[in-house]
């Protein structure tokens, strides 16, 4: 199989269960499906050789008016690599702005 793994985790170091991937193609532009967490924080998505970009988020507004997000990273795969690794790390922003 070919594609990305990795962790979603809170800047703590805590695993967060039930977060949200998103993978861009960027040579289509094209949003490839949304996976999400497992209860371990793990997340695997099977994808064709490219340019991509991914990040994490929970879409949940916190009390303290902020969501948690990690910011966009671009990962390349080619026909010779099988599985890569992308763990992704969740910062607070404020809800009002959004995730970028």
């Amino acid at each position: 199989h070919r594609g990305i793994k990795g962790l979603v985790v809170l800047e703590s170091g805590e695993i967060v269960s039930g977060s949200k991937v998103e993978v861009e193609n960027l040579e289509t532009g094209e949003r490839v499906r949304e996976v999400s967490t497992s209860i371990l924080g793990e997340y695997w998505k099977l994808l064709l050789p490219g340019n991509y970009r991914v990040r994490a988020t929970v879409d949940e507004c916190s009390q303290s008016g902020s969501i948690k997000v990690s910011p966009w990273q671009q990962i390349t795969l080619t026909e010779e690599e099988k599985l890569k690794r992308l763990d992704l790390v969740l910062t607070e922003e404020n809800c009002q702005s959004g995730p970028r």
